[in-house]
């Protein structure tokens, strides 16, 4: 019995992570998805002027690049916590 509620304790602390990052992770989605739309708009004016400065570009680039990164990794999280909170509660219902 004890083993048992020992088990019961760590799968509701998992639970209880894994739902803490998916909601961290989705409400920090938007502002990802908007930080990356807002870095591709800048690199579209960037490509469109000649006189661009290539350090300036590789910038604009770079952070284009974190910002794709970003949205992908959160998009992850909330998927796969989903997915393992789904099995998780389907192991306690069950």
């Amino acid at each position: 019995m004890a083993t048992y509620m020992l088990a019961l304790s760590d799968i509701t602390g998992r639970s209880a992570e894994l739902r803490i990052k998916a909601r961290a992770a989705s409400q920090s989605l938007e502002a990802a998805r908007t930080y990356k739309s807002v870095s591709e708009a800048a690199d579209k004016r960037m490509s469109a002027t000649n006189a661009a400065e290539v350090i300036h570009r590789m910038q604009v680039l770079e952070e284009l690049a974190l910002a794709t990164k970003e949205v992908v990794t959160l998009e992850a999280e909330v998927a796969e916590s989903t997915i393992e909170l789904a099995s998780l509660d389907k192991f306690v219902d069950g």
